[in-house]
């Protein structure tokens, strides 16, 4: 954004050009003031000095927001064209620190005079405009300025309201439809074949919430591809009959085609056996899963009902932790593997008995002692991290927690990169160690399992229970969660 000389350099200068032989009333700081002015017909300030000396009052956090407010209203009846005075009005927009009245003012100001570098803060208000004037406005604008950013951000928008349920869809809807001259559909499928397009996994989710998967299949395949978004989608239909229908599933789509393109048909094969045997549906979430067993073919021939007996017979012996909630909840939430068992995927099979292996070790449960003493003394953050599968076993990875997140020791918060890693990982896994007892909180809360369900990913919690002894609870998207017991932590 352009910010040009500084308002008061301007302002002393134009003073100075105006004279100063004779002290004067300030200039007109409210429009009943600058009217008597005008009506007076006598010589006084030029119009540059009344402009910047409003100005500087919009700026200026000392006085109150109605008089900043008046103060605009001033600029407006002037004209305030001027390139250096929409430039610094926009600063206005850009600091949080400002009122939401002086904000709402200034933006309806800018929005009157056409600035064209507002596509920030006109898809920043989209979604918290209720007026039928404010919400034309902003339209207004953005038909004016169609560019690839501009409809970026509106998906963006259209997205996050959808996926809190809100009611406006109609509304982004024609918004889209204005600045594209397109319908909807046909305005999300180009900007998402579209090479500059940023929001591909935002288009990519509306699309699934307003289309059956197989009319977005099938118009997604027609489609001559030019972007990489485009390409994934067609190469995972194609392969794996599989549409990755969510920004998160896409951005992990893409991110291993880009990485582990090698091991895709390995992948694909061992998907469609899984699927012709039990019925599986190949999800992106599974590709490290598979990518692993594909490297060890006897193993991963197991069948399912071998699956099933080895853990059932595993977690029958193994004394289990009530979880957490279901301790306060009125319905039932069972985490027994046995009454789970019909609800689980091959996926979820080869996950509980990865990760029962890995938790079993001596060497992974005198690492999580550690862990756990050094978690306990970390009263800032969470930990957590990531379980990769390397050489045929699960191996769990520590990532620290998010250094820009607000202080939690509650719940773990990943980092970007670990967030990153995880898009090729068997799940990801955090700990419920803040106190040595601390069964209430066994299993995933509400808010981790709406976050595995909103990111596609599986998860592991590890909860103390006693100084010697924690317990672990696997958890899928669906929301279903199976608890492997208690774990000793070692020596």
């Amino acid at each position: 954004m352009r910010h040009g000389t500084t308002v008061y350099g301007l302002l002393l200068a134009a003073v100075i050009a105006g004279g100063c032989a004779q002290p004067v009333p300030p200039p007109p700081r409210t429009v009943a003031e600058y009217d008597r002015f005008l009506g007076s017909g006598a010589g006084g300030y030029p119009r540059q000095t009344i402009l910047l000396h409003n100005l500087q009052r919009v700026l200026d956090k000392e006085i109150s927001t109605d008089a900043r407010i008046e103060s605009l209203r001033v600029i407006d009846k002037v004209g305030g064209e001027e390139p250096i005075v929409l430039d610094q009005l926009a600063v206005v927009l850009g600091d949080s620190g400002n009122p939401p009245q002086l904000h709402a003012a200034v933006l309806e100001f800018l929005l009157k005079k056409d600035y064209p570098e507002l596509a920030e803060y006109v898809i920043r208000v989209l979604p918290l405009s209720s007026s039928g004037q404010i919400r034309q406005a902003l339209m207004d604008w953005l038909m004016r300025h169609p560019t690839p950013a501009v409809l970026s951000g509106v998906v963006r928008v259209w997205s996050g309201q959808l996926a809190r349920n809100r009611t406006d869809s109609a509304y982004y809807q024609q918004v889209v439809e204005r600045i594209t001259g397109r319908s909807w559909d046909v305005a999300l499928l180009e900007a998402l074949n579209t090479p500059g397009f940023t929001a591909p996994g935002a288009a990519m989710g509306i699309l699934a919430r307003r289309m059956t998967p197989v009319a977005m299949s099938g118009r997604i395949s027609a489609i001559a591809p030019r972007s990489e978004a485009m390409t994934v989608a067609q190469w995972f239909i194609a392969r794996l009959d599989y549409l990755p229908d969510s920004e998160a599933e896409l951005a992990s789509a893409v991110a291993i085609y880009r990485t582990r393109q090698n091991l895709l048909g390995d992948v694909a094969v061992w998907s469609g056996k899984w699927r012709a045997k039990y019925g599986y549906r190949f999800n992106i979430r599974d590709f490290h899963l598979l990518a692993g067993l594909s490297k060890d073919p006897n193993k991963a021939e197991t069948d399912r009902a071998t699956l099933v007996a080895e853990m059932a017979e595993v977690l029958l012996k193994r004394r289990h932790i009530r979880y957490g909630p279901a301790r306060t909840a009125r319905e039932d939430v069972t985490t027994r593997f046995d009454r789970l068992v019909d609800r689980l995927t091959m996926a979820d099979l080869w996950n509980l008995r990865l990760l029962n292996e890995m938790l079993s070790r001596p060497p992974v449960q005198a690492a999580l002692r550690v862990m756990s003493l050094q978690d306990r003394a970390d009263r800032r953050n969470a930990w957590g991290g990531q379980v990769f599968l390397e050489k045929g076993q699960a191996a769990a990875k520590l990532y620290p927690a998010d250094a820009q997140a607000a202080e939690n020791d509650s719940r773990y918060v990943p980092s970007a990169r670990s967030v990153f890693d995880g898009r090729d990982a068997l799940c990801r896994f955090s700990a419920h160690f803040e106190q040595p007892d601390n069964a209430p909180r066994a299993g995933p809360d509400a808010e981790e399992l709406a976050d595995a369900r909103e990111n596609n990913y599986y998860g592991l919690v590890l909860t103390a229970v006693s100084e010697s002894t924690f317990c672990a609870h696997y958890y899928n998207p669906q929301g279903i969660i199976v608890s492997l017991g208690e774990f000793s932590l070692g020596n």
